[in-house]
């Protein structure tokens, strides 16, 4: 959530922007920049609104540039910053135009979830485990041909 939410300040839609940064910080390290499961809500307010993003040392230039303009605490700043944002050279390479025309295809394959039987018991470390060292196929990875980057957790069960 943007510090402006958080702080019950008003705000706009560059609260969005900043609950993008969020979502792609997530994809690209694999948890909150901000928030730990525990934290009280009065420890989550001052963390989003003082803190600073740690970012891993070999993440790209360009992302790390991205995700900091998205997590601009200044709601203005961050609206200034992400104006000229399609032009940014992490995703300056999207046809912009041609997603607008509402004719790209969707990636729609979703990995297949079975739902245990309701009266069955499951242990918590059948859950834990569930999807460690679970690599993509050839066919799956293949979907995510554009992009750059790759976690270190990824690259060391490669």
């Amino acid at each position: 959530m943007a510090p402006e939410i958080l702080l019950d300040m008003p705000y706009d839609t560059t609260a969005d922007y900043f609950s993008l940064g969020l979502i792609i910080y997530r994809m690209a390290v694999g948890k909150h920049p901000y928030f730990r499961i525990g934290m009280t809500t009065k420890k989550m307010k001052r963390i989003a609104t003082e803190s600073t993003v740690k970012y891993p040392k070999n993440m790209d230039p360009a992302l790390v540039d991205l995700i900091k303009r998205f997590l601009e605490k200044s709601p203005d700043l961050r609206y200034q910053l992400v104006s000229e944002i399609r032009n940014h050279p992490f995703i300056r390479n999207i046809d912009w135009a041609y997603l607008e025309t509402g004719t790209a295809a969707p990636i729609t394959y979703l990995r297949p979830y079975l739902e245990p039987p309701v009266h069955q018991r499951i242990e918590l470390a059948d859950i834990m485990s569930m999807g460690q060292g679970f690599l993509l196929t050839s066919e799956e990875q293949e979907l995510f041909g554009q992009f750059s980057y790759t976690s270190e957790r990824l690259r060391l069960q490669m």
